[in-house]
């Protein structure tokens, strides 16, 4: 089990610094500025760093570092879920279930370039949010606050925190202003998802914790 968590929050935090190391390299624009030759935080999606062909025109070598970093990341998904369902006092496949979709669709997301995929890229993307949120939620209902309680608050904070997202991505208009509605969710995407990478690897460090201590004191 040691080396399986290990190895789950190795999957998701390697995208955080992957990501950062493709902004450093990255030389495509943005969709409002295509001539720039640097990666803007408040004009680029992370699937930027993933497109096939920058927005100026020139093919991107980096993609598949993104693309792998990223399916890595959904395989760490599922595995996130699959281990902290083994805390629930009644067993249940609902939030297992749920993580695998999530998971899969992250793999999905990658797959699926933007620029080549868009349909598919955002079907996955979405899938990818929705059934995260809910195997969030379920496992917040089937967790006992009281034996864990960093683990319980940490899935509330997380699962708040996609929920203001959503409300928010509902309710920003997108109609005028539509560079500065783009910066609005650009920069809201990055909170969000490198948010939920480091809350989950947070959970599985704390389950890693409980789960060798409970073996030293037997």
């Amino acid at each position: 089990m040691k080396n399986l968590i290990d190895f789950a929050i190795f999957t998701l935090v390697q995208f955080f610094f992957i990501t950062h190391v493709l902004i450093y390299l990255y030389q495509g624009g943005s969709y409002y500025h295509p001539e720039e030759v640097c990666f803007t935080y408040n004009q680029n999606y992370l699937s930027d760093l993933g497109r096939a062909v920058y927005f100026n025109g020139f093919k991107n070598p980096f993609w598949i570092f993104y693309t792998i970093s990223l399916s890595l990341v959904g395989i760490g998904t599922a595995l996130f879920f699959y281990i902290t369902s083994k805390l629930l006092v009644k067993k249940s496949i609902i939030p297992v279930v749920l993580g695998i979709i999530s998971g899969i669709s992250y793999i999905g997301i990658a797959i699926f370039m933007v620029d080549l995929y868009f349909n598919y890229h955002i079907f996955f993307g979405v899938s990818a949010f929705v059934a995260f949120l809910a195997a969030g939620i379920s496992l917040n209902f089937m967790i006992d606050k009281e034996d864990y309680p960093h683990i319980y608050y940490t899935l509330m904070f997380l699962n708040g925190l996609l929920i203001l997202y959503l409300l928010l991505r509902s309710v920003i208009p997108s109609s005028s202003e539509a560079e500065l509605y783009l910066k609005i969710r650009v920069i809201m995407q990055r909170v969000v998802v490198y948010s939920q990478l480091f809350a989950a690897a947070y959970i599985l460090y704390r389950i890693k914790q409980r789960f060798f201590k409970i073996k030293i004191q037997a």
